[in-house]
C-alpha cells in the first residue's frame, strides 16, 4: 500500500519526465522505438540501429533479423517504430527484392560492394556481372 505523499519508483517501460527542475507526479509509459530496462528511468532511450519497438511501454527492443550477430540489416534511424525500418545493412542486399517479396538481406558477394539498403551489388575493379544475372535476382 502506498502511503500518501510518499515516492515511489516509474517501472520499468516507463519514466518520470521533469518540468524544470521538479518531476512530474506520474509515471509516462515510453513511445514506440523507445525502452525503459529498469524502474526509476528519468528518460526512456531511443532502440540502437538495427532495433525497433512497435509498442508503448517497452522494456526492450527487438532486432530486425533473428541472428542480429550476423550484421546484415539495421535501420535508418535510431528509435525505429516497426520492422519494417529494417533495411538491408552496407555489405549486404536483398536478392529477391521485389520479385519474390523477400525481405531476407544476405552478404554481399565476393567480387562485390553492396551499399545497404535496397542496392544491387556493383563488381569492384577485376571482376565483373552479367545483367542478366542481376535481373533474374531483382
Amino acid at each position: 500500500m502506498e502511503q500518501r505523499g510518499a515516492c515511489a519508483l516509474c517501472p520499468a517501460g516507463s519514466h518520470q519526465p521533469l518540468h524544470g527542475h521538479w518531476a512530474v507526479a506520474s509515471c509516462t509509459l515510453c513511445p514506440r522505438g523507445h525502452f525503459a530496462l529498469r524502474p526509476g528511468t528519468a528518460a526512456c532511450e531511443p532502440c540502437a540501429l538495427g532495433h525497433y519497438t512497435a509498442t508503448v511501454g517497452s522494456v526492450s527492443c527487438a532486432a530486425c533479423e533473428a541472428d542480429a550477430r550476423l550484421n546484415l540489416t539495421t535501420t535508418a534511424h535510431l528509435g525505429a517504430t516497426s520492422s519494417r525500418s529494417c533495411v538491408c545493412a552496407a555489405g549486404a542486399w536483398l536478392p529477391e527484392w521485389p520479385r519474390r517479396g523477400g525481405r531476407r538481406c544476405v552478404a554481399c558477394p565476393h567480387g562485390a560492394t553492396c551499399g545497404g539498403l535496397f542496392a544491387t551489388p556493383m563488381a569492384l575493379p577485376g571482376f565483373w556481372s552479367a545483367e542478366d544475372e542481376l535481373q533474374r535476382a531483382m
